[in-house]
């Protein structure tokens, strides 16, 4: 018997848990704990730890800003990347001017813009030339810091989940979205390719699965089906690899 099989998991808040009021997917209905449960079955003769690090808003540039702690100081054998659709997606405000809003004072003054913003969304998206917290260029650019950092940091596996294709009805709440999608799953087609790091088409799965409306409590975040469905292949992609290297784990 090797020693702990270790995964750290580095995503938005995809990977969370949802309240009821938000679609409602319970904390042991999650794609990281469902993986653990199914590596413990693929690989019965290893402990398996997994290290989860979702967080909401999380972006490509953001990953390293706690990489010292969950990457290297558990030195995990596999590290997902989940995140792009926080970078990606059609925004009225930027990320400073939205953190402004959330502080704007008095409630009831803050209440009343969100609502005028709600009812003008598709205008405004537009007439503001299809702002993105994470413009393309500067996506690529830490999508390749992260991955040279993973190297930097002696990572033997990265496997990066690629960006699921919006709703039709997300599309029409945030025009550009299917077409900023494609564009920057592009791009991690491309930077994967070049570093040799899994890219998992957790796009692809899914349409097959049913489309992104089956699969996601509310166009983007994935239900329990869709839970699984992710868990399910991230297993299948490290077993793979442990066969192929298990001298190296």
């Amino acid at each position: 018997m090797s020693g702990p099989l270790k995964i750290a998991i580095v995503a938005d808040s995809l990977a969370l848990p949802r309240p009821a009021d938000a679609g409602l997917v319970r904390y042991e209905e999650t794609y990281p704990v469902l993986l653990r449960r199914m590596l413990c079955n693929a690989v019965p003769d290893r402990e398996v730890l997994i290290a989860e690090r979702g967080q909401r808003f999380r972006t490509m540039g953001s990953v390293l800003q706690d990489w010292t702690e969950i990457v290297e100081y558990r030195q995990p054998h596999f590290v997902v990347v989940h995140v792009g659709i926080v970078d990606c997606a059609p925004r009225i405000f930027s990320a400073n001017e939205r953190s402004r809003l959330e502080r704007l004072r008095p409630a009831l003054l803050r209440r009343a813009v969100l609502w005028a913003i709600r009812k003008l969304r598709p205008l405004l998206i537009s007439a503001r030339a299809q702002r993105v917290y994470t413009r393309l260029p500067d996506f690529e650019t830490a999508c390749r810091s992260v991955l040279e950092r993973a190297r930097e940091s002696g990572v033997q596996h990265v496997i990066v989940v690629n960006i699921l294709q919006p709703t039709a009805e997300l599309e029409s709440r945030s025009p550009g979205y299917i077409a900023n999608h494609a564009a920057y799953n592009t791009v991690l087609r491309s930077v994967c390719a070049d570093k040799d790091v899994v890219l998992l088409d957790y796009d692809r799965l899914v349409q097959q699965a049913g489309g992104t409306a089956a699969m996601t409590v509310d166009g983007m975040h994935p239900n329990p089906a869709g839970h699984h469905l992710l868990a399910q292949a991230i297993c299948e992609a490290i077993a793979e690899k442990l066969q192929k290297y298990s001298v190296a784990c």
